[in-house]
């Protein structure tokens, strides 16, 4: 399966590459069709619970000593995401071969 996924990928950049924009205009559509087609079920489908239980209630099944320490541990992982994910501008700046002019250019703009 992916040797032929592979196969597919350079013949279609290959030979219908004056096409590509119009399956990534299409792709796009399936994947904004797709979020809808699952959030819309689960928003309606779901239990409901009040706000305040939402968002005043918390519970501390792992055992931690208080309800602070348990919301940490709990919002560790997201934190570390969204650490590793902002550093992905670096990242590909470091792929290119104007990393100064590309990596600076933030900073360097006129401030109005």
């Amino acid at each position: 399966m992916t040797i032929a996924v592979g196969v597919f990928s350079i013949a279609f950049n290959s030979f219908g590459a004056k096409h590509l924009p119009l399956f990534e205009g299409i792709m796009l559509v399936g994947f904004i069709v797709g979020f809808f087609a699952i959030c819309i079920p689960l928003w309606v489908l779901a239990p409901k619970s009040p706000a305040s239980e939402v968002f005043g209630d918390f519970q501390n099944f792992g055992g931690w000593a208080s309800i602070g320490a348990a919301c940490i541990v709990g919002q560790s992982a997201a934190s570390a995401a969204f650490i590793v994910g902002s550093d992905n501008v670096v990242s590909t700046t470091a792929c290119t071969d104007c990393i100064p002019r590309v990596s600076t250019a933030p900073s360097t703009w006129p401030k109005k």
